[in-house]
């Protein structure tokens, strides 16, 4: 089985969430459990698929191959963006330490 790499993005960089499972996020909750949410890279869409766990303070998604079910590929740290309901995912993991 061959397996494509996804498109490259900058580690620490915080991208601007598009949406969540197809609609606005609203809160981070719905960036838990099976999630699937788009940020903006370049100006163009980037899916991302895989399970997020929540915190207090952001939620944790492990990016997944294969439409979320398949190989480790990163992970994501959600969180509010401090603009009303606008959230931001920043490819890295740690807070503090992308």
């Amino acid at each position: 089985m061959s397996f494509t790499a996804p498109r490259p993005v900058v580690s620490g960089e915080p991208y601007q969430v598009r949406d969540v499972q197809g609609r606005i996020p609203r809160q981070l909750r719905d960036f838990t459990g099976e999630t699937t949410f788009v940020v903006d890279v370049d100006d163009e869409g980037y899916r991302v698929c895989g399970p997020g766990v929540q915190t207090d303070e952001y939620v944790r998604v492990f990016e997944k191959s294969d439409e979320g079910a398949g190989k480790d590929v990163r992970v994501w740290l959600v969180q509010p963006g401090g603009e009303g309901t606008s959230f931001t995912a920043t490819p890295g993991g740690l807070p503090g330490r992308c």
